[in-house]
């Protein structure tokens, strides 16, 4: 099965270098100057695949290179078939310094990611300290609560039965008063002339 290969037209190409396209028009049209061809629609539209963008890339830094033209770059790319350009020591020296920088400072990124990492585990681990202490407190509050109430209720079954008692006596004082009573009563009934017997 053949691969389906994308083109892009020459905005689409220009966006994906990050130049202008008007920009873009003038190098396509020096690389046409100099023979090489660029692929076109039925209709004769500019078809750029990604090998060209790759092309314009390494055309992008070749150009920019000390002592370099942008037609001894066209003709360098042209003329080599792999379509990589030859770099020089002094170039792969610059070339390995920036990948040590980037690599620097991408460690350094991920130090600092790391202490951040670090800063949030403890700060969550802090609030679940915190929030187990509020735990604790709410639970011996419950506790002590629970305590106080158990407290009252024995307080107020005691005095209940204290209270119960106490009418018990006085029922019972009354039981006898009435008693005593009734007796007086009795004796108030017999005649004056049995008081002496």
């Amino acid at each position: 099965m053949e691969e389906f290969e994308m083109y892009l037209n020459v905005d689409s190409a220009a966006k994906r270098l990050n130049i202008p396209s008007n920009t873009f028009t003038r190098h396509y049209l020096d690389f046409e100057e100099h023979g090489h061809k660029f692929k076109r629609s039925p209709e004769g539209k500019l078809m750029f695949s990604e090998d060209d963008i790759e092309l314009f890339k390494e055309f992008l830094e070749l150009k920019n290179q000390p002592k370099m033209t942008k037609k001894k770059a066209i003709e360098q790319l042209i003329s080599t078939p792999t379509s990589l350009v030859t770099v020089q020591a002094q170039d792969l020296t610059t070339l390995i310094k920036t990948f040590e920088s980037k690599f620097e400072e991408l460690q350094q990124q991920s130090k600092q990611g790391l202490q951040e990492l670090k800063g949030q585990l403890q700060e969550f681990q802090e609030s679940q300290g915190q929030l187990q202490g509020l735990q604790l407190r709410l639970q011996e509050f419950e506790e002590q609560k629970v305590s106080e109430r158990d407290e009252m209720l024995m307080k107020s079954i005691r005095e209940t039965m204290d209270t119960k008692k106490m009418l018990l006596e006085i029922q019972k004082q009354n039981e006898l008063i009435m008693k005593e009573i009734a007796v007086a009563r009795e004796e108030n009934k017999k005649p004056w002339w049995r008081f002496w017997k």
